[in-house]
């Protein structure tokens, strides 16, 4: 029996970002072979986004679940914002991977110009278009943007504390459009406004769980802009959707679906 939990789709996200079409002729079958062999073997299979969904439809012989990412136990414990008074400038934090998938260069450099000295962007972490959002930052001549090297668990928490807003984008690629981002769980787990550039089910996600959030298309800077400036900055507590998304509670579940399943597997042998 083989029990499957697919938190991504590896061939889609492969061919989205590859340009040559030689590699993309060769990748392709391979990979869907990979793939028609695994998900066709399996008997029940994990999907951690809902948008996963119709990619999954071919493969009829297994049962499903949908048990998501969840919040650890580190993020539980956030302390909520203490009413002081801050600085003018507000801090848009993006703490995360910097890669093609994010696509932080179609979107930060821009939204920083176009937003002044008003706002300031920070971002924390290291991926393969870094280069190319440094690069985008130079041609933008961006003063008001910051990019650090990762940092471990407890200075992250400290500067979701001390941030304004927290940042999380999806390139505008199809693979995106399915993927449910883990980060959503640490930023919903503070009481701080969210801005989300995402589409497809993420975003339905984002408007049905987690109130305070700003939702933008991927890239869509007139977007961001305009969001900023109609909607008046609060913090809120998300008490609803930590106690639905704990990492424990998800796991306890997923036990017991598994538990479930290979006792009705022993009981048809």
């Amino acid at each position: 029996m083989l029990f499957l939990d697919i938190r991504d789709l590896f061939r889609e996200a492969i061919l989205d970002v590859v340009k040559s079409p030689l590699v993309h002729g060769l990748l392709n079958p391979l990979l869907r072979a990979v793939e028609n062999y695994t998900f066709g073997y399996a008997s029940h299979i994990n999907l951690v986004s809902r948008g996963f969904q119709s990619y999954f439809e071919p493969f009829r012989q297994a049962t499903y679940s949908y048990f998501t990412n969840g919040i650890d136990t580190a993020f539980m414990n956030v302390p909520i914002s203490q009413p002081v008074q801050r600085e003018p400038q507000k801090t848009i934090l993006y703490a995360g991977n910097i890669g093609e998938g994010q696509g932080l260069h179609t979107i930060i450099p821009e939204a920083a110009r176009q937003l002044g000295s008003a706002y300031r962007f920070l971002v924390i972490g290291d991926g393969g278009a870094r280069q190319k959002l440094e690069a985008a930052l130079r041609a933008t001549n961006s003063t008001n943007v910051e990019v650090r090297p990762p940092v471990d668990r407890r200075e992250l928490l400290a500067e979701y504390q001390n941030a304004d807003y927290l940042f999380v984008h999806l390139n505008d690629i199809d693979a995106c459009k399915r993927v449910l981002p883990s980060k959503l769980f640490e930023y919903g787990a503070t009481d701080k406004p969210i801005i989300a550039g995402v589409a497809g089910y993420a975003a339905t996600f984002v408007r049905e769980y987690l109130p305070n959030s700003l939702v933008i298309n991927p890239g869509d800077v007139a977007g961001l802009v305009r969001q900023l400036g109609e909607t008046p900055y609060y913090t809120q507590v998300r008490t609803a959707f930590k106690t639905r998304f704990k990492r424990q509670t998800i796991n306890k579940k997923m036990a017991r679906k598994i538990r479930r399943i290979l006792e009705k597997s022993r009981h048809h042998t």
